[in-house]
Formats: C-alpha cells, sequence, structure tokens
C-alpha cells in the first residue's frame, strides 16, 4: 500500500492506472455493493467539506459508507479504515 502526502491529487488521478473511488454523501452505490478487488485507490475527504468537484470527477466510481440514523459522516480516519477493512475482506 502507498500513502502519499502533499501531492497535487488530481496529478497523480491522472497517472494512476487502477480504479479511483471517490467517497460522495451523494453516490448511490453502497461501498459494500462495489467491486473493490484489483488496482484501486480511495479518494476520502474530510468530513466538514467532501472531495472537491475536481477529484470527484475524476474518480471512475463514487460510493457511499452508510450508515443507520442521523449520522451524516464518518472522520476522514474511520472511513478509511471502514474502506480499507471491506477492501480485504472482498479479497479474501
Amino acid at each position: 500500500m502507498n500513502i502519499s502526502e502533499s501531492m497535487n491529487l488530481l496529478e497523480v488521478v491522472a497517472e494512476f492506472t487502477g480504479k479511483i473511488m471517490a467517497a460522495s454523501l451523494q453516490a448511490d452505490r453502497s461501498l459494500y455493493d462495489s467491486n473493490l478487488r484489483g488496482k484501486l485507490a480511495f479518494a476520502i475527504g474530510n468530513e466538514g467539506a467532501g472531495l472537491s468537484s475536481a477529484l470527484l470527477d475524476a474518480a471512475q466510481h463514487h460510493f457511499i459508507i452508510p450508515m443507520p440514523g442521523k449520522i451524516e459522516s464518518l472522520n476522514a480516519a474511520a472511513a478509511t479504515a471502514v474502506c480499507l477493512f471491506e477492501a480485504v475482506r472482498q479479497r479474501r
């Protein structure tokens, strides 16, 4: 797993050869209904602003992490942990 900091994410996305999975509260597809096999990258925004529209447009797939009740969002670390756990579960 590669983790990058302080990079232009639009440049990273343009060069990435796998699929880009963007977390979005407006997405229709659940994380759990998404195919997380193969080479992929997760784009996770902060809970206040989310991802930029440019980064959302650059992603091939958008997903939401379904949550019961009135919880609006998870913090970025928790959302990333859920995504990575589900990717590992699907690859077993």
